[in-house]
């Protein structure tokens, strides 16, 4: 996943030109979607830290990234039901 990621960083030219070069209308941008690929990778690994700050990080430079907005408040009612119970 992370190669992807840098491979797009390194061609951002291609995100740009996607519907031209590949018929494409996506509104992530490929990074974008290499990244949040990468953090529900590491959340289905039970690598929830991980998956938690990659998605804070998505956050930060893309945000209005629904993905990581669901995901985060996700985990966050996780955590807030394993404490009630532990009540």
């Amino acid at each position: 996943m992370e190669q992807s990621a840098a491979f797009f960083k390194q061609k951002q030219w291609i995100d740009q030109y996607r519907f031209y070069l590949l018929i494409s209308l996506r509104q992530r941008s490929f990074i974008e979607s290499c990244l949040c690929n990468h953090a529900y990778c590491l959340m289905q690994l039970g690598r929830v830290k991980e998956s938690k700050e990659l998605y804070e990080n998505i956050l930060e430079q893309y945000p209005e990234n629904t993905i990581a907005i669901k995901e985060l408040h996700k985990m966050a009612l996780i955590v807030q039901a394993a404490q009630d119970l532990a009540l």
